[in-house]
């Protein structure tokens, strides 16, 4: 079984590579990880791209306008 771990990031430098760590310390070991930034300010977008057990995709904010 493989995971797939979603996560929203936005000036979350506090706490990112604390939650990194606890999965990357988790018992199942085949997940992967995307991670999604909304345009930190702060470290976050480092902390992202110098961990080896997380993959990194921008995706563009988008706006749903109801019809």
């Amino acid at each position: 079984m493989n995971i797939c771990i979603l996560i929203a990031t936005y000036n979350g430098e506090e706490f990112l590579s604390q939650q990194l760590d606890s999965l990357i310390n988790q018992t199942e070991k085949k997940w992967n990880c995307l991670i999604r930034d909304d345009g930190s300010s702060d470290n976050t977008l480092n902390i992202i791209k110098n961990s080896p057990n997380a993959s990194f995709y921008t995706c563009p904010f988008s706006v749903c306008e109801k019809n």
